[in-house]
């Protein structure tokens, strides 16, 4: 899967907020079809991120605080 850097930020902004909706509001704030969204979220759980959703509060949300991290290491030869 191809990874939108500044879309993966915005997904982990409503996330944190608690603010996603249910995932046809989620994906329609995003602009994404909901496949792709669920493309996402099965990204970051791969990555480890404690995610779920609440279907009382209609939200995704993170079962533990945490950020994102995106870096680049060197590797010497």
């Amino acid at each position: 899967m191809t990874v939108n850097i500044t879309r993966l930020r915005e997904i982990d902004k409503f996330i944190k907020c608690e603010a996603t909706g249910t995932p046809e509001v989620f994906a329609s704030k995003l602009g994404i079809s909901q496949a792709t969204l669920f493309r996402y979220l099965h990204f970051l759980k791969e990555q480890g991120a404690p995610l779920d959703y609440s279907s009382y509060k209609r939200t995704y949300f993170y079962k533990e605080k945490g950020s994102i991290k995106i870096r680049f290491e060197t590797k010497r030869l």
